[in-house]
């Protein structure tokens, strides 16, 4: 038996080198006092097995099997991890997301009275990923995984305490695929609240006057090649207006090096490296952000981004793909243009819509960004969790 008692034993499906929603969460509950101890994998991880960050612990032990349910030897190496879990002693338990559930489920089975929260960041069943896969043979194996993995996810929610989605929509899809008399709590992915640190003018770098208008696509690129020339097109289209990339991954620098040799891109395209510390302080310098999320699967059109909540928190106006969490906050906030990807008249009148109404758009979206707090956001959650702690060290002091 491990003898150190902590609030709050996370289950992670990654090493924790980057997750903003685990660390926000984790922090947080750091901050408000709980104890908080992450289980994360061992996979392909450069960092320690133990790391103490900002007030939290993560121990990368899990060796991944949870990622091969189909694999010889999967139920043993199950039971293994469940005793494994077993010898913490823990208040709560938090699973990050459906791969590690069967294990939280297995514990919970073993400690009836251990609270089981269930943080579900995707809705899965509308997330058919093994269509991606290139070769036939390894498609065909990924559709039985998948369906291995809605099987496992739906049983184990079945001892769940509690459910956590990220968007309203995969809340309620959720409760019904679960069959579940549970209400979700949701806590969308809020940026938390920072200091705006001293950086460099954006226009001095890249070398702009005032008065061009910087369209701003931060994070990740979903779209197709064609998506993205359409996109390049609508700002061209427009006077005085400047596309900046900002990205870190693959998908960025593919879509930077052939960019860079495209005569219509010439000029007015331009790339910036991703780092989270300046982020907030650049996008501020924007005159709109680019959200153009993924809308090929339910689980895309249903999720939350969390671009357009990092848009929304530097108080700029958004042009965003229809998707409901998007919708939504346009009708609540009214700072976002809706526009269909692949349609790049509807790309240009998203555009046309914020510039022609640039100081109403710019008004909304400074009151959207007051309105939105990741301390607001997630307080519902350590209130429950302060609540069970202290509940536990009232029984057991009684004793």
């Amino acid at each position: 038996m491990v003898e150190e008692r902590f609030d709050i034993l996370m289950l992670l499906d990654n090493p924790l080198i980057s997750d903003q929603r685990v660390e926000k969460e984790a922090r947080s509950m750091a901050k408000a006092g709980l104890k908080i101890l992450i289980l994360a994998s061992a996979e392909d991880s450069a960092k320690p097995q133990q790391e103490d960050r900002d007030g939290y612990r993560i121990l990368r032990v899990l060796e991944p099997f949870f990622k091969h349910p189909l694999r010889f030897g999967y139920k043993r190496k199950l039971r293994e991890t469940v005793d494994f879990v077993l010898r913490f002693n823990f208040t709560v338990l938090h699973c990050h997301d459906f791969q590690l559930l069967p294990v939280a489920a297995g514990v919970k089975a073993n400690k009836p009275g251990i609270p089981l929260v269930y943080d579900s960041h995707e809705y899965l069943h509308g997330w058919p990923y093994y269509k991606e896969i290139p070769t036939l043979f390894n498609r065909i194996k990924g559709f039985f995984v998948w369906k291995r993995f809605l099987q496992q996810e739906r049983a184990a929610a079945q001892s769940i305490n509690a459910l956590i989605c990220p968007s309203n929509a995969i809340g309620m899809l959720q409760k019904l695929r679960f069959d579940s008399s549970l209400s979700p709590l949701i806590i969308r992915n809020i940026p938390e609240d920072q200091e705006v640190l001293h950086i460099q003018d954006l226009r001095t770098e890249l070398h702009l006057p005032p008065e061009v208008h910087i369209i701003v696509h931060a994070g990740n690129i979903h779209q197709s090649d064609e998506d993205v020339d359409r996109l390049v097109r609508a700002v061209k289209s427009r006077t005085n207006c400047h596309l900046l990339f900002i990205g870190n991954r693959p998908r960025y620098y593919a879509v930077k090096e052939r960019l860079s040799v495209s005569v219509e891109a010439k000029g007015f395209v331009h790339f910036l490296e991703y780092d989270p510390i300046v982020l907030h302080g650049i996008l501020q310098q924007c005159t709109v952000g680019v959200a153009a999320t993924e809308t090929r699967y339910l689980a895309h059109r249903v999720g939350s981004s969390n671009r357009i909540m990092e848009y929304t928190k530097a108080g700029i106006p958004v042009i965003a793909t229809r998707q409901e969490s998007h919708e939504e906050m346009s009708e609540t906030f009214g700072h976002i243009a809706l526009y269909h990807s692949n349609d790049g008249a509807s790309i240009q009148a998203a555009i046309q819509a914020v510039l022609s109404d640039r100081a109403g758009y710019m008004r909304r979206a400074k009151a959207a960004s007051g309105q939105l707090s990741w301390n607001r956001e997630i307080q519902p959650l350590i209130d429950l969790y302060s609540k069970i702690s202290q509940q536990h060290l009232i029984q057991n002091s009684s004793k």
